[in-house]
């Protein structure tokens, strides 16, 4: 059976896209569903342009960086 997930070298990877949504971090379905999936252990890495990606509430932006130290997930960030 043929992967569903694109692989790039031989490893799998997805991607938490979010287009135009300018609402508070708990409204956000890619950062909830990338939350998620940490939480389920389905995530090794994130890359990330920058933090400001991820939240630009530094509290809550704490609170994803603490649950990614948590499960052992490093966060990358591009710039």
């Amino acid at each position: 059976m043929e992967s569903c997930m694109p692989l790039v070298q031989d490893v799998a990877h997805k991607v938490y896209m979010e287009i135009n949504v300018k609402t508070i971090d708990s409204d956000r379905p890619g950062l909830s569903q990338l939350i998620a999936d940490i939480e389920a252990g389905l995530v090794n890495k994130v890359i990330c342009h920058s933090a400001e990606r991820i939240s630009r509430n530094p509290v809550e932006l704490g609170k994803f960086m603490h649950l990614a130290n948590q499960k052992n997930v490093p966060l990358v960030f591009a710039e």
